[in-house]
């Protein structure tokens, strides 16, 4: 049967599949080795037997069918549905006829859905492999130079402003020598292509006719105002042209399409970025109309103290605001704001009793600010009231726009081709360690979690096509007419703007917490700490398991030095003075020496055997939970998979009964969505595990510095017994901890399809990761109690050997009294004898 998705080409799900159910249909195919049939026969019988069940099913239905059809009058009478019945009638009966294998269509439909479960899995998998394959990690961050693009997108916006400057057909404002024009207001140049441009075709970064220019090498070139050659222009922008550009050309040399071609990286960011670009200009185009419109109201308001047409002077009546097209209106809102906000009474033409007149409005404005209005530009006091009263409220929330299209640019032109890169590779493009994990499929995927781990961090740079933004910030002049231009007041009015926004910094506090720790506690819990936080490119969870392995190193060699200082102590305190010509008998310090190892003895066994337990959970144990926990789910599909095949006959009934509240299904309803949940889990799976392994960088982070800080108030003293009870703690906690943030790769599938009305099934991960955990605990204070055992037994065993070289001592000391004593005697009686 077709495939949905591509699975791995040695995907040991399917092989484990073969191994318990054998031949299903074309579904699970064995390909190699030999073919377990039991299933095959015992479902030949279940599936008889089914199909018995079901001909009384189809008696009855059809029996009642007819004697409510009889009875009131409708087919199948009027509870059961008339289409949906005699349909489910026949797929049910055809569904549960076992076929030469021993299994049912519907087992083989079955299974089909759980392959296609496998397919996808295989599919995320590979994606995650070929995301560290490319970037060297599954932490890795892509990392484009954001303070280049915001420094782009500013200029961009300048290019703009200056643009709209240009094409405003505004009138002059004032009518002294400093007259303040404007390009397309100009009845010489109103008509020409420029002004005369909608703006659907103005902002047309792509193929604008007249704005835009194809340049040599796959560039587009974007003109800001009328083209150079008319002798005026605001400045230019160029980027790479994806349909021109060689990164879209396939390399005959390149199966696969990786470097180059549609489906490489550089092609995807040209294209992508191309876009951005075509959504960012006209957002940034309505800002800059919206900037020029302010100031050229700013400039009128403050030029033409005269009267507009058809309103006589001294008047209560409201004067009007004459607009760029030669009709008039309202004096706009937001000089009236500044009016208001200024104390000033609502701003008017000519002095009244209700209103302020246009001068003391200006000089109230200039007065405000470092710099006279300039007639030229936007002066710095100018731009603060534009961005204040015009642009602020114009802007509305979003005020920081050139963030924004910052963050448009990076997300949709450089991070969101990265991503779609990645989708696109297979597993022929991994090198040979990622393909075999590939290859291998989800099943093994939490055989490969710790490798992965251990790639540390990085970051990758992603592509990014030529982006040139060049501005013409001056005044605008063309023959011996000076035109508005607006580009340079530009930085007046994002400073201020940018005054309005509350920035904050991002930043761990981590390096506070290690400093504050070293410097405060000291002593063994400086080292522990220090071993347990991230070291250079290690995760926090490597970092724990090295630093754990490096715990029961230690331990052990303590350990093993032990009988070596317990031998020669005792060695050194069993030399008997007497032989030094002292005169003493014994050794004053043996016994002291005994006394000492008998107390301290034990008591540094237990000590050790501490630090190797300790050890033994942070360094084995606990880079151990991820994989049970995911064999134990993987198991838990296992076994979904036969309880789903064994279940299929059932559901087939199911169909073929004609009660139940769903008309197509009937009663069989509920194993829709426990099938869903079955296809679906592989996929969870793997989703849970990648999940897990991101969310634990971060969480072992905050345990660690929030341990970290929180000891240096509790640990008053640097006693010995104090940090060892302080890493037993942390060992335990931290064990909770991993073991919770990975219970992730058996809560997503159990909890997801609930989501949607179903109801997740649990195989019972965590009670089996809690007998795994008790097997460590065991084995690892057996260990401690039999090193505990053992140091007894050699303290007993160096005392008893002490004790028996004492006897020695003093039975040689009683032989030597002895013969001194016996020698004068034997003297007498020679002297005697000699008379």
């Amino acid at each position: 049967m077709l495939n949905l998705f591509q699975i791995a080409s040695n995907d040991q799900s399917i092989y484990y599949l073969t191994q318990i159910f054998g031949y299903v249909g074309d579904v699970l195919p064995v390909q190699t080795g030999s073919a377990n049939l039991i299933f095959g026969v015992m479902f030949k019988i279940f599936n008889t037997i089914a199909l018995t069940v079901g001909a009384f099913i189809l008696t009855y239905a059809t029996v009642v069918g007819l004697m409510q059809t009889a009875h009131e009058g409708e087919f199948l009478g009027k509870k059961w549905a008339k289409l949906w019945v005699p349909i489910r009638m026949v797929i049910g009966t055809a569904a549960v006829f076992p076929a030469a294998s021993g299994y049912s269509m519907i087992q083989v439909l079955v299974m089909w859905i759980v392959i296609q479960g496998v397919g996808a899995a295989d599919t995320l998998w590979t994606a995650v492999l070929n995301y560290i394959n490319t970037t060297g990690s599954p932490f890795s961050s892509v990392s484009p130079d954001t303070s280049s693009v915001n420094s782009q997108m500013t200029s961009l916006f300048q290019g703009l402003v200056c643009q709209a400057s240009v094409r405003a057909k505004n009138p002059p404002a004032g009518s002294d020598p400093y007259t303040i024009s404007w390009y397309c207001g100009n009845s010489s140049y109103s008509g020409s292509d420029f002004c005369q441009q909608s703006d659907q075709e103005l902002y047309n970064v792509i193929d604008g006719k007249y704005q835009v220019t194809t340049l040599s090498g796959g560039i587009i070139q974007y003109n800001f105002g009328p083209n150079p050659t008319g002798g005026i222009s605001c400045g230019y922008f160029e980027y790479t042209d994806p349909k021109t550009s060689t990164d879209c050309q396939a390399d005959p040399n390149d199966a696969n399409n990786t470097s180059v071609g549609p489906n490489s990286l550089a092609c995807l960011s040209d294209t992508a970025q191309q876009q951005s670009l075509q959504n960012i200009v006209p957002v940034l185009a309505a800002v800059a109309n919206q900037y020029v419109l302010t100031d050229y109201q700013y400039a009128y308001f403050y030029e033409t103290p005269v009267v507009p047409p058809n309103q006589p002077p001294n008047t209560s009546q409201s004067p009007k605001f004459l607009n760029a097209d030669g009709t008039t209106s309202d004096i706009p809102d937001w000089i009236q704001n500044y009016c208001q906000g200024a104390n000033l009474s609502p701003c008017c033409v000519n002095p009244h009793s209700t209103c302020t007149a246009w001068s003391q409005f200006a000089a109230d404005v200039e007065s405000n600010g470092p710099n006279n209005y300039d007639k030229t530009n936007t002066s710095s006091s100018a731009a603060s009231v534009y961005s204040t009263y015009s642009m602020v409220p114009y802007l509305g929330p979003n005020q920081d726009f050139i963030d924004a299209a910052t963050n448009e640019f990076i997300q949709e032109g450089i991070t969101g081709p990265f991503t779609t890169y990645i989708t696109t590779l297979s597993a022929s493009d991994l090198s040979s360690a990622y393909a075999t994990m590939a290859n291998n499929g989800w099943l093994t995927a939490g055989n490969y979690y710790y490798y992965l781990m251990k790639q540390g961090t990085g970051s990758v740079q992603a592509a990014q096509s030529t982006l040139i933004v060049t501005v013409n910030a001056s005044s605008t002049t063309f023959g011996s007419i000076v035109y508005r231009s607006n580009a340079s007041s530009t930085t007046y009015l994002l400073n201020a703007i940018a005054k309005t926004v509350t920035a904050s910094g991002l930043g761990s506090i981590s390096n506070v917490a290690s400093n504050a720790v070293t410097g405060r506690a000291g002593g063994i819990i400086s080292k522990f700490i220090s071993d347990m936080s991230s070291k250079s490119s290690l995760q926090p969870m490597v970092s724990i398991s090295v630093g754990g392995f490096q715990m029961m190193a230690a331990a052990q060699g303590i350990f093993l030095s032990i009988p070596v200082i317990i031998a020669t102590l005792l060695a050194a305190g069993t030399i008997s003075p007497f032989v030094l010509g002292n005169g003493i008998s014994e050794n004053p310090w043996g016994e002291a020496l005994k006394g000492l190892l008998t107390f301290f003895t034990p008591f540094l066994i237990m000590l050790l055997s501490s630090l190797f337990t300790i050890g033994a959970l942070l360094g084995i144990y606990m880079p151990l939970v991820p994989f049970f926990l995911y064999t134990f789910a993987v198991i838990g599909w296992f076994i979904g998979t036969i309880e789903a095949m064994v279940a299929a006959p059932l559901i087939a009934l199911g169909i073929l009964s004609p009660g139940g509240q769903h008309e197509i299904f009937g009663r069989a309803e509920p194993s829709v969505m426990i099938l869903f949940n079955l296809c679906l889990r592989p996929s969870l799976l793997v989703f849970g595990l990648v999940a897990a392994m991101i969310l634990s960088s971060q969480v072992i982070r905050i345990f660690n510095i929030g341990l970290a800080l929180i000891s240096i108030d509790i640990l008053n003293s640097n006693g010995l017994l104090e940090q060892i009870i302080f890493m037993g703690i942390y060992t335990s906690s931290i064990v909770t901890v991993v073991s919770k943030v990975f219970s992730l790769i058996h809560v997503i599938p159990e909890r997801a399809i609930s989501y949607i009305g179903g109801h997740g099934t649990q195989y019972g991960e965590s009670e089996a990761l809690s007998g795994a955990k008790s097997g460590a605990e065991a084995a690892a204070g057996g260990m401690a109690r039999g090193g505990k055992s053992a140091g007894g037994a050699a303290v007993k065993g160096a005392a008893a050997t002490q004790k028996a070289g004492d006897k020695r001592e003093e039975s040689k000391q009683a032989k030597s009294k002895a013969s001194v004593k016996a020698e004068p005697e034997g003297e007498g009686k020679k002297g005697k004898e000699g008379n």
